[in-house]
């Protein structure tokens, strides 16, 4: 089964709820997040260190793309430095280290920069 969640702000608390399905569905579940989205409810990551024993595998996917530049799109954009628009409107994430993050919570990390690591990556990170 599939299931969506989309926050208050479109990308608050998104790893908790798939953490939250999970556990209660009792399936093996696959989180696909943004890095920013992730950044945004990064204290998520930390409730899947010490899950019970029995607990459904989890995989999340962190695409890092920077943050996406999903602000991009808006029409104050074409303006650029001259209303200080990454200033106020970019959502830089390159300074934040994902695998830091999951040791910091004790949890494992795998990274791919191809699509061959992509699979291997998550094949394993599944099988758990």
């Amino acid at each position: 089964p599939a299931a969506c969640n989309r926050g208050a702000s479109g990308i608050d608390g998104v790893v908790s709820t798939a953490v939250g399905y999970a556990d209660g569905s009792g399936s093996p579940t696959t989180l696909l997040i943004g890095d920013l989205a992730s950044l945004h409810d990064l204290n998520g990551f930390h409730t899947l260190h010490g899950r019970r024993a029995d607990a459904p595998p989890f995989t999340a996917v962190v695409v890092n793309n920077n943050g996406g530049g999903i602000f991009s799109f808006l029409p104050v954009a074409k303006h650029g430095d001259e209303v200080g628009f990454d200033e106020f409107f970019g959502t830089p994430t390159e300074a934040f280290d994902f695998e830091a993050g999951a040791a910091a919570f004790g949890i494992g990390h795998r990274a791919a920069s191809s699509y061959d690591g992509f699979v291997e990556a998550y094949g394993a990170a599944a099988a758990g």
